[in-house]
């Protein structure tokens, strides 16, 4: 089973965010901050080739060896509502057994735009993102259901929204920067998709695999760090 996360005692909070190009969007987010966190900037100008589901998991690591209790994890394109860090720092660490706390917009959950974590006790129970998904778009997906076989196997929420923790979202800032040249080609796109396909068996919504794969050995360039099942101990049981 899941063991409970520790007592809520501290805020030390650690903010994590991968930027590639969009400085004046970070800058934004950075002003709407209202509360003491530790910066944790994934310098992608440097590492253009690092994508989304390694940087994340970058981050996670270095929150967790710092010492940070929670780790907010933003896209650069999104500016925070007043009481949004404060909020989801306090709903993951009061949020009974889930891993994973989203934010919220209008139209409901922020999804992976706008998320909190513990970070030590969310790496060691799912195994991070995966890396396999290249770039950008369906690790958070992936994610999002393996959190669903968790919750459906252990009987707790493993993901939950926060209600009070809002943002607007700019929306593909830097993907679109230059509509001639996105940053994650349709190739990509595409290479990303059939990949989710053939580890959970159909698209986002529609997955029949309770197992990576089908439980079966992955195709070579398929197994990726945080590609596999979540690690013994987490809960895990299809």
């Amino acid at each position: 089973m899941i063991p409970p996360p520790r007592p809520y005692t501290s805020r030390q909070i650690a903010l994590v965010v991968p930027t590639l190009s969009y400085f004046e969007g970070l800058a934004a987010l950075f002003a709407s901050v209202d509360v003491p966190v530790l910066p944790v900037v994934l310098d992608n100008w440097r590492h253009p080739t690092r994508g989304v589901a390694a940087s994340w998991n970058e981050g996670l690591r270095r929150a967790s060896a710092a010492g940070c209790d929670v780790a907010v994890v933003a896209n650069d394109d999104v500016v925070l509502h007043p009481g949004a860090i404060g909020a989801l720092a306090q709903g993951i660490l009061t949020g009974g057994f889930a891993l994973l706390a989203t934010g919220s917009r209008d139209t409901g959950s922020a999804g992976y735009t706008l998320f909190a974590v513990e970070p030590a006790r969310f790496l060691s129970l799912t195994g991070g993102f995966d890396e396999g998904f290249r770039q950008a778009y369906f690790e958070d997906d992936d994610m999002h259901y393996r959190l669903k076989l968790l919750a459906r196997s252990s009987g707790h929420k493993a993901e939950i929204t926060i209600e009070g923790a809002r943002s607007t979202h700019g929306g593909s800032k830097t993907q679109l920067r230059d509509p001639n040249k996105p940053v994650v080609s349709h190739e990509q796109f595409e290479a990303n998709r059939a990949r989710y396909v053939r580890k959970w068996g159909c698209l986002p919504g529609h997955e029949t695999f309770v197992r990576p794969f089908d439980g079966k050995k992955p195709m070579e360039g398929d197994e990726a760090p945080g590609s596999g099942d979540f690690p013994p101990g987490a809960g895990y049981r299809p």
